[in-house]
């Protein structure tokens, strides 16, 4: 097993044990030449970085931005 996958199962057995977690889905559009590993790798970054608290909340970034149904197509 790839050590993306040992991490990621490592985190989210511990989150589904200790952490109350009971659900977890991704939605990831089609990109040409990622592989499930890629993936994976990139998902470890990004908990990386929340678990060093190496990020800066954003608390508006589209205030002016014209809103539309969260289910409409993207154009």
């Amino acid at each position: 097993m790839s050590v993306e996958i040992d991490r990621i199962k490592t985190r989210f057995d511990n989150l589904f044990a200790n952490e109350g977690l009971t659900n977890i889905k991704f939605f990831v559009r089609p990109t040409k030449g990622m592989t499930n590993l890629d993936f994976l790798a990139e998902l470890n970054t990004i908990q990386d970085t929340i678990a060093a608290q190496d990020f800066k909340r954003v608390e508006d970034i589209d205030q002016n931005a014209e809103t539309r149904r969260f289910d409409e197509p993207f154009n």
